[in-house]
């Protein structure tokens, strides 16, 4: 059941600074009263009807750093419900947030690159800014758990929140000692969406889904220390059209009992293993381009039993696909040419 909406919307409104203008809820009233109008013209039913039962759930929205410094503080006064939409000017943030409410960041909120920072000092380059993980910030208290971005959201809210637009870069605060493994993003509970986003970490992983997490991660490009992505745990989700190209370390690795489908990514010149699947981990790999890895595209280990179908492998010099140990699943459908070493490799 949807939380209270119009208590928390008034709590909302009682907290928002003066001339604060909603600019997504204006925007799609006056878009909706057109459409109404010509639906049912010269009638005042259809319009009357939108006043009163509609416009409460239309997500409002707030600007930064016009109606509040930070999207910290913009968060904090977004209502629990309904949805509300966080538009970020261009410009360096220094911040880490923790996402717990169905709320939609849009970090090219102008028609040109935004993002969120969680460092000090430095410059954005190119337009997007980098956010720099560890300094104590929003997620400070769990080391290995520090992320720039965490997503821990209740697994029963009906919408989840999305993250757009953003350069998140992770790794340690400027002048501060860095965290252990800091990732750019991170997905601990509940749903979450990042589309067209730039994620890398220089201490542990551009994406971080775990526990039950679930994420949908959409035309990005990601990068990590330790793996461009992890999932881990209990955590799935749909990986699609995202560019992972001359990752330093894994391109996405999954271990545990995760089960992500990954779907029509591009690996390109990735150091290790593109995909890496272990423990007793089910993800399906489909409709991917691995070309030029300098390990193998896909491989799998220990009890792990993925689908991999429908690939392109080409480029290799080790085994495209390399299956050892009791591992499993199902290997159809996958053009493998122009490699310099073995195509699929089944090893004890």
């Amino acid at each position: 059941m949807a939380p209270d909406t119009d208590a928390d919307g008034a709590a909302a409104a009682a907290a928002l600074p003066e001339g604060c203008l909603p600019v997504m809820q204006w925007l799609r009233r006056q878009a909706v009263a057109e459409v109404a109008a010509g639906v049912a013209p010269g009638r005042q039913l259809l319009q009357q009807h939108l006043e009163e039962r509609m416009w409460a759930f239309l997500r409002q929205a707030f600007l930064v750093p016009r109606d509040f410094p930070t999207i910290g503080e913009a968060l904090a006064h977004a209502p629990r419900w309904p949805p509300t939409t966080i538009l970020v000017s261009p410009g360096r943030y220094e911040e880490e947030l923790v996402v717990d409410r169905p709320v939609t960041l849009i970090g090219d909120a102008l028609g040109l690159p935004g993002g969120i920072s969680g460092g000090s000092g430095g410059s954005a380059s190119g337009g997007r800014a980098e956010l720099w993980g560890g300094g104590g910030g929003a997620t400070g208290g769990d080391r290995r758990r520090a992320a720039a971005v965490l997503f821990d959201i209740d697994p029963e809210l009906p919408v989840a929140p999305q993250l757009r637009g953003f350069a998140v870069a992770a790794g340690g605060v400027h002048g501060a000692a860095a965290r252990e493994v800091c990732s750019a993003v991170a997905v601990a509970r509940g749903a979450a969406t990042v589309v067209g986003c730039s994620l890398s970490s220089s201490t542990g992983y551009g994406l971080w889904a775990y526990a039950t997490g679930r994420l949908k991660l959409v035309d990005s490009e990601l990068d990590g220390r330790k793996a461009a992505a992890l999932f881990e745990g209990e955590s799935s989700g749909f990986v699609r059209n995202n560019r992972l190209e001359k990752c330093a370390s894994f391109g996405i690795l999954v271990q545990h009992t995760a089960s992500p489908v990954l779907e029509g990514n591009v690996f390109r010149g990735v150091k290790k293993a593109a995909v890496y699947v272990k423990d007793f981990a089910e993800p399906c790999v489909r409709e991917c381009r691995f070309e030029a890895n300098e390990s193998s595209g896909v491989f799998v280990c220990e009890s792990a039993c993925p689908v991999v179908e429908k690939n392109e492998f080409r480029g290799h010099t080790m085994p495209a696909i390399l299956v050892k140990d009791q591992a499993s699943g199902l290997v159809r459908g996958n053009v493998i040419e122009g490699n310099l070493s073995i195509a699929v490799l089944l090893a004890g």
